[in-house]
Order: structure tokens, then C-alpha cells, then sequence
């Protein structure tokens, strides 16, 4: 298992549009893609002035299928935006990997930090971004995640759950399928599963 840090520019989605036109900075928590494939539903932070939080949604009505975009504080709105399919989605479909931390700088690029079974898997995510046209530099490989003090349980159950397709959108299996496929109790998985993420994340943070 290795941990990718890459570069993305080229997507041409409603986020690297937005964050390029109007200095503004974004990060996806998470995305989901419908059943049918034609449309992706992320839940966003987003970070501008004010007087440009209040116009986001009027900037990116033509763009996206729907959006619900709430200010939360100065400086600071959180939202579901749902658009039409997204090559990072689509590139990171069938592939055995996850993404920990997914951000669009004011400048319209993308970094992307992953969770990967291996460098073949990576250079497959590569390929399939380059061959939509979209730029992609590999920033830094770990070939090992011992920095990040995961335990070896934790590291077998989050390599299972990679595998399993526990992480992918839609997820190929769920909870209880693979904490029977792990031989452990559903809880014992959320919690080991909740401790690797937090270590994992704490580390490239």
C-alpha cells in the first residue's frame, strides 16, 4: 500500500472553474457518484470573501445539476453541489484506491492526496487522467505507511477494505459484509477503520 500526493489541472468541473474566476478556495470532503454514472454529488467547504460567498451559486448555476450553499460564518460556506460526472470520479472508478484529502487552490488546481494498493494502481490512475486530457503530476510517493503509525491490524483491515471496494462510489460492499469478510465485529470495523483514517490523515497534515 502507498500514499500518492498529485497535482491536477485540465478537469474542467464547476470547482476549478469557480476557484479560478473568483479566488476562492475549496475543499471536497467527499464525493459520490449516482447510480447511473451521469452525475456526482459532493459535499464542499468553501473559503472566499463574503460578498463572493453570497454569488457562488449564481457563478455556478450553469454548471451544476443543483446546489444547496450555506454560509456558515465569515469567510466560510459549506454546501452539496451535485454536476454532471467528474473526470477525477471517473478515473478513480474501478481502481483499488481512496482519496484521504481532495482541495482546489485559488488558482484553479487540484491536489489530490490517495490511499493506493500499489505503484501499478498508480500509474493506471495516471494514465487514465492523461488520456482525458487532464494534466497530472505526481507530487510525492510513500512506499510504506509506517510514518503514519498505522498498527498492523489496522493496515490489514484498511488494505480488505480497499480491496472490498469499501471506499469506492457507490460503495461495492458495506459494512457488515466486510466486517464479516474480515472475521471481526461491524463496530470493531468502524472503530479500526476510524483509527487508521485518523492516523493516516494526522500524518499528512
Amino acid at each position: 500500500m502507498i500514499k500518492a500526493s498529485l497535482a491536477i489541472s485540465g478537469l474542467n468541473c464547476w470547482a476549478e472553474n469557480l476557484a479560478r474566476s473568483s479566488n476562492v478556495a475549496i475543499n471536497v470532503h467527499a464525493s459520490r457518484q449516482s447510480s447511473s454514472a451521469r452525475a456526482v454529488q459532493n459535499w464542499v467547504e468553501i473559503h472566499a470573501e463574503n460578498a463572493k460567498i453570497d454569488l457562488i451559486e449564481d457563478q455556478i448555476r450553469d454548471e451544476v445539476i443543483s446546489s444547496d450553499i450555506v454560509k456558515v460564518k465569515d469567510g466560510k460556506a459549506l454546501g452539496v453541489v451535485v454536476s454532471p460526472k467528474c473526470a477525477a470520479v471517473e478515473a478513480l472508478r474501478d481502481l483499488t484506491c481512496t482519496v484521504i484529502s481532495h482541495t482546489v487552490e485559488k488558482n484553479g488546481s487540484t491536489k489530490l492526496e490517495l490511499l493506493i494498493d500499489g505503484r501499478d494502481t498508480l500509474k493506471q490512475l495516471v494514465r487514465k487522467f492523461r488520456n482525458v486530457g487532464v494534466q497530472v503530476t505526481v507530487l510525492k510517493v510513500s512506499d510504506n505507511l509506517e510514518n503514519e503509525k498505522l498498527t498492523a491490524r489496522q493496515e490489514r483491515i484498511i488494505r480488505k477494505a480497499l480491496e472490498m471496494g469499501y471506499y469506492e462510489y457507490p460503495r461495492k460492499i458495506r459494512q457488515k459484509e466486510l466486517a464479516k469478510a474480515c472475521g471481526v465485529a461491524s463496530s470493531t470495523l468502524a472503530e479500526l477503520l476510524r483509527r487508521a483514517e485518523r492516523n493516516i490523515i494526522t500524518a499528512i497534515s
